[in-house]
């Protein structure tokens, strides 16, 4: 940037200096990035945020870390640029590849890196939400149903002895419950034959 330095005497004001200048700012390259949310669900989306606090418009380049073959990571626009004193803002998306078949849910940490051109770079951290494909409770409610029309089964008679229970009742048997009038007439009379 060019500009003129004019120097004045205080004693005589026709006594005077100008002194042509130039000055050259260097860029300056700084940056804050963030992430938000940072715990997802497989699918969905976390915006990643980029502040230019630098003092030039600079480009940003966003990438993931290696997390193996169980993530798989889809960013909207890789690559952005900035101006000063502004943002940019682009959407990450975490799939997850592999799940387990049994088992809890459980978190599984991600990583991304934010690069200006400069070289400056900053991690940022998410995890995502694994589901197993049958959850634990599903399992062991098959597990209890499994093991309990058998063993119900084979209870049956122990129940119908331990409750003193009719066999109709117990087994749905042929012996049917006597009415009350089949009740009243095989009961003894004080009529003489």
């Amino acid at each position: 940037k060019s500009f003129e330095l004019q120097v004045e005497s205080t004693i005589d004001g026709a006594d005077s200096v100008s002194i042509p200048c130039e000055i050259e700012i260097a860029p300056i390259s700084r940056f804050v990035a963030e992430m938000s949310p940072t715990e997802v669900k497989s699918g969905e989306s976390s915006r990643i945020t980029i502040h230019n606090e630098g003092n030039a418009r600079t480009q940003f380049r966003v990438g993931n870390q290696p997390s193996g073959d169980a993530l798989e990571v889809q960013l909207q626009q890789p690559t952005m640029a900035a101006v000063p004193g502004e943002a940019t803002q682009t959407d990450v998306t975490v799939l997850v590849k592999k799940r387990p078949l049994l088992g809890k849910h459980r978190l599984q940490p991600f990583q991304l890196e934010v690069q200006s051109l400069s070289g400056q770079t900053q991690q940022l951290q998410g995890q995502v939400l694994v589901k197993p494909w049958l959850a634990s409770w599903l399992v062991a409610l098959f597990v209890l149903l499994g093991a309990g029309v058998p063993a119900a089964w084979v209870g049956l008679p122990f129940a119908q002895e331990w409750l003193n229970l009719p066999a109709s009742l117990v087994a749905g048997g042929d012996e049917q419950t006597p009415t009350p009038e089949a009740l009243a007439t095989d009961q003894p009379t004080d009529e003489a034959p």
